[in-house]
């Protein structure tokens, strides 16, 4: 469990300088907004890229993560919709839906990079480099049309 902690624990911290950074140097929406896009277009992507290119993906099951998250994927979007005449009934409607179906089915990367760069190094975390690409774009596909 503390390797777990431990290996959270850098996720935490950057919540936190966020939002500390939010309510006391970017005031400005604008401000915080640029930033996003250059984390989320520009430098999360590179450190992806630089992550591959160094990795020995000799040594990564690419086709065995796949598979399984790809079928992972398919599971909870199956059982969310299947589940969706029942939440109907307890007055869940399409907007409060859609919010379940992405908590079910949306990849948490940065978590996941984190986790699998510390608890198992290089490997893990081209590992989880290479089911970002992945697992990212096939639930993003199925919530933007749910």
């Amino acid at each position: 469990m503390a390797i777990v902690v431990a290996a959270l624990l850098p996720v935490f911290i950057l919540i936190v300088l966020g939002l500390i950074l939010k309510r006391s140097l970017m005031r400005l929406e604008t401000q915080w907004h640029g930033l996003e896009r250059l984390t989320y277009y520009v430098l999360f992507p590179m450190l992806l890229i630089q992550t591959l290119v160094k990795a020995d993906l000799s040594k990564v099951p690419v086709a065995g993560v796949g598979g399984t998250l790809l079928i992972s994927a398919l599971a909870m979007s199956l059982l969310c919709l299947g589940l969706r005449p029942l939440l109907a009934r307890i007055d869940i409607d399409g907007p409060a839906f859609t919010s379940i179906f992405q908590g079910a089915t949306r990849w948490q990367t940065y978590v996941a990079l984190a986790v699998s760069g510390n608890l198992y190094g290089d490997t893990g975390l081209a590992l989880a480099s290479v089911a970002c690409f992945g697992r990212t774009r096939a639930p993003r596909s199925a919530c933007a049309s749910s």
